[in-house]
């Protein structure tokens, strides 16, 4: 099982969305963000809706299932193409 911060950091990747846009966006330094996507550091709770939201997931619940985060990597990439 993958920790949030990996599955956050698969739809973002995924979803080709920047780590700058993302810490603009949440008010960050673009230090702080790679560190919560790398796992350096916590992502604070109240932090996750917002991080979610940066990424266009509705859902939270989405980034504590791998298999519901896989099927976001998958659609994004088949909308992609």
């Amino acid at each position: 099982m993958r920790q949030v911060y990996e599955n956050l950091e698969l739809i973002r990747a995924a979803k080709g969305i920047t780590k700058r846009s993302i810490s603009q966006k949440l008010g960050v330094s673009e230090m702080r963000c790679n560190r919560m996507l790398w796992g350096e550091s916590k992502l604070p709770v109240d932090m996750l809706k917002p991080f979610t939201n940066c990424l266009g997931v509705s859902d939270i619940n989405i980034v504590f299932d791998d298999q519901l985060t896989d099927s976001v990597v998958a659609e994004t990439k088949l909308n992609v193409c």
